[in-house]
């Protein structure tokens, strides 16, 4: 299946937004709806994750072991210039954004 987006680089940040996506791993219309929030870590702050509790994923993906459950976060907007630290308790976590995605770094 095939994954497109649009990406865009300034500086050291790279801006990259999901415009179509049919990934084999997560389900296919997860941009279908938009996020309804925004993730931001700023330049020098530490913003912390906890996904892999049940409500705290916007969608959960079983697998066959030995992989992993996918905890999938869905956010409008994801801006990441500082450090994301993820507690994964015992998922593997998918950190979706439906406008724009930016990690700079």
């Amino acid at each position: 299946m095939a994954q497109s987006h649009s990406s865009q680089q300034s500086g050291d940040a790279v801006d990259m937004a999901l415009t179509s996506t049919s990934p084999s791993n997560l389900p296919a219309d997860i941009c279908d709806t938009p996020g309804t929030s925004d993730l931001t870590v700023e330049a020098g702050t530490s913003k912390y994750l906890f996904p892999g509790v049940a409500d705290t994923c916007d969608a959960r993906i079983p697998q066959e072991p030995p992989l992993l459950p996918i905890c999938i976060r869905k956010f409008a907007n994801v801006t990441i210039a500082g450090q994301l630290l993820v507690e994964s308790q015992n998922v593997a976590v998918a950190i979706v954004a439906t406008d724009t995605f930016t990690v700079a770094g």
